[in-house]
């Protein structure tokens, strides 16, 4: 089909380049002409994107099903558990309940500063 649709193209683009060499839709190339072709190439480019959205993503040759029951692999460490597991490594009194407080508690002090536009009261947490 590919083959087809790129001859018909050629003979439009030869047919609008030589004018009228050898016939065809009479008297030049005009709107009609240039409407049904813009109006194939998005036809085709919209037939070729949604047939690439539709290709399943596993791998090739494997048939997948929606119904099929699977084996859930085991499930990696985040970063936050394998930050957290380095901390304590150095630091076995770690708690990161305490220090989610703390931080937060650090947080809101500067933010009630910053927008009293008075800096003097959290001076001693922050750097120059």
């Amino acid at each position: 089909m590919g083959a087809i649709g790129g001859f018909f193209l050629g003979g439009l683009i030869g047919r609008l380049l030589f004018g009228g060499i050898g016939g065809g839709f009479g008297g030049g190339f005009g709107l009609m002409e240039i409407l049904i072709i813009a109006g194939l190439a998005y036809a085709a480019l919209s037939y070729a994107r949604r047939r690439r959205e539709t290709v399943p993503a596993g791998p090739q040759g494997y048939a997948t099903s929606e119904g099929a029951a699977t084996l859930p692999g085991p499930e990696a460490p985040s970063d936050l558990d394998r930050g957290v597991a380095h901390l304590r490594q150095m630091d076995g009194a770690f708690d990161s309940a305490r220090f989610a407080d703390t931080a937060s508690d650090f947080f809101f002090k500067v933010q009630a500063a910053w927008m009293a536009r008075d800096m003097g009261a959290v001076r001693d947490r922050l750097t120059p």
